[in-house]
């Protein structure tokens, strides 16, 4: 039982420090809502905000599997800007507020005007995620 907690507590730090290649992950800007949204309208870019929470297992398996995943980052890194929110930051209470969002993870994906063109929840594999942007972009 002790070996157990003794891993939880210890997962983050390890999964925090695991080298990661160049260009394999997606360019979040990380709790800067007001940065993605300004840069979406300049660019005329879709945008997505990806919530998270410290206690999520899932968002920390959509940090280390699905974010680095070389299809999506390339396709994302290209086409879309993105924000990564605490789900109990002052923003990210407001947006899931105002967008439902009762479980994490949860994605939103808008588009360079900000209007929501979908919304996911829970976790996602990298071919569900690329798929559900590319066909929000269109």
């Amino acid at each position: 039982m002790i070996k157990k907690i003794v891993f939880i507590l210890v997962l983050p730090f390890m999964l925090a420090t695991t080298p990661i290649e160049e260009n394999s992950s997606i360019n979040f800007k990380k709790d800067n809502l007001e940065e993605v949204t300004n840069q979406a309208k300049k660019e005329n870019k879709p945008y997505f905000v990806d919530f998270y929470a410290q206690w999520c297992k899932a968002c920390f398996e959509m940090d280390h599997k699905t974010f680095r995943d070389k299809k999506l980052t390339s396709y994302v890194n290209s086409n879309y800007l993105a924000s990564k929110l605490h789900a109990q930051s002052f923003d990210g209470i407001s947006l899931s507020q105002q967008h439902n969002i009762k479980a994490y993870p949860a994605i939103l994906i808008f588009d360079a005007k900000g209007n929501l063109m979908d919304k996911l929840i829970g976790y996602q594999t990298a071919d569900r995620l690329l798929q559900r942007l590319k066909a929000a972009a269109n």
